[in-house]
Order: structure tokens, then sequence, then C-alpha cells
């Protein structure tokens, strides 16, 4: 009988402390992608539009310390060149796990992506930056946009 209740009681604990920590949803943004911007491969200038989709989630480890999960979506965003009548899409869906420490903090997410559509080939970076103050409050802001001709 007592090597049922250790078994038991030792089960507990492990279920207990080995449990992963909760994640939390954060914050769940919408950042739109409007605006006209030039090729960086012809220069023909292309109307975006279109919504940037945000989801941050986070957890505390043991030590009080933050893990971040950064999701950006990027699907449904369109473009149409003003010259060729050339239609883009930006495809894409960005995940980044990053641990960042003790509160306050700032951290950036690339987001990366490759822009589909027309003549060209060329990628993108939409800079996200995320802060986390020391109250927990959260706030998130895009950084300018910049594309690349491959």
């Amino acid at each position: 009988m007592r090597t049922v209740a250790a078994c038991v009681i030792l089960a507990t604990f492990v279920a207990i402390v080995g449990a992963p920590p909760a994640s939390a949803l954060i914050l769940h943004t919408t950042f739109p992608l409007v605006g006209t911007f030039p090729s960086p491969c012809t220069g023909e200038l292309i109307a975006f539009t279109g919504d940037v989709h945000v989801l941050i989630g986070q957890f505390v480890d043991g030590t009080g310390a933050l893990e971040l999960t950064l999701h950006s979506n990027f699907q449904g965003i369109t473009g149409t060149g003003l010259m060729t009548g050339a239609t883009y899409q930006i495809p894409s869906d960005s995940r980044q796990i990053m641990s960042v420490g003790l509160p306050p903090v700032t951290v950036t997410q690339s987001n990366d992506f490759r822009v589909v559509g027309g003549t060209d080939n060329f990628t993108g970076r939409l800079p996200l930056a995320v802060t986390i103050s020391i109250a927990g409050g959260v706030s998130a802001n895009v950084r300018p946009l910049q594309l690349v001709c491959n």
C-alpha cells in the first residue's frame, strides 16, 4: 500500500513540476499594408492593399524570463502595377519564437516575405517591434517596409 501511495505522490509531483508553462495570447492586432511602392527591380509603382495579422503569445519560465511567440500573416495582401496592370500577392506566414529575458524588453521580428506576380522577382521585409513593459503592457509597431530585387 505504501508503494502505491508513493507512486501516486511521485506521479503527481512529476506532472506538476514537469508540466510546460502555460502560453497566453497577449496581443492580437492588425496592421494595414496600404500604399504605393516602387518595384525594386523595374521602378514601376505598385499599389498594395491588405492587412498584416499579428498574434503574440508569451509564457514565463521559472526564472521570470519571457519567451515570446510572434506570428505574422500576410495572406490577402494584393498589389497592382500602375503601368502594366500586373497583379502581385504576398503569400507569407512568419512565426518566430524567442527568449527575451526579463521585462522591460523590446524585440524585433524581421517578417521576411516573397512577392509573387508580374515579371519582377523581389522580396521584402516588414520589421515588427514588440515592447513589453515591466508592468506587462504590450505594444507592437511596424517599421518601414523594405523591398529588394533578387
